[in-house]
């Protein structure tokens, strides 16, 4: 990350606000904010795609639809949806925290997370298995 503008800005922050208000998901209905504590961290083991935040049976998790739309029926061949509930994720992550030696154990999601985002690494998820990675591979 620079502290230095790359290029000028395509739009102004009050445009890009005004657009996210637009396009968010609609809060719940009790009025309680939702929060994924994992957002931009997760990204698709086939696809490498970022697991966009979903709500799943009142808690948060994460999905790959690798590029399809749910709008349309699923052909055959096509590899099924990746989905991951976060709670379970979090768990997953301090056990590979743990094998990196990142003397993390007892620490909060958000100070993992930030350890994430301050070795510009993420957690490839498929399937099969996750693993740590940075996330601008050579």
């Amino acid at each position: 990350m620079s502290k230095q503008l790359a290029h000028p800005a395509l739009v102004s922050e009050g445009d890009f606000i005004a657009a996210q208000e637009i396009t968010a998901l609609p809060a719940p209905a009790c009025g309680a904010v939702r929060r994924y504590q994992l957002v931009g961290l997760l990204r698709c083991g086939l696809c490498r795609r970022r697991l966009e935040s979903c709500w799943s049976h009142g808690r948060p998790a994460y999905r790959c639809q690798h590029g399809h739309s749910s709008a349309r029926p699923r052909g055959t061949g096509r590899t099924r949806n990746l989905y991951v509930r976060e709670d379970r994720m979090i768990v997953i992550l301090r056990a590979l925290l743990r094998e990196q030696n990142a003397n993390l154990e007892g620490q909060p999601v958000w100070t993992l997370a930030r350890h994430l985002r301050d070795h510009q690494l993420v957690v490839s998820c498929s399937e099969a298995a996750c693993a740590i990675q940075s996330e601008f591979p050579n």
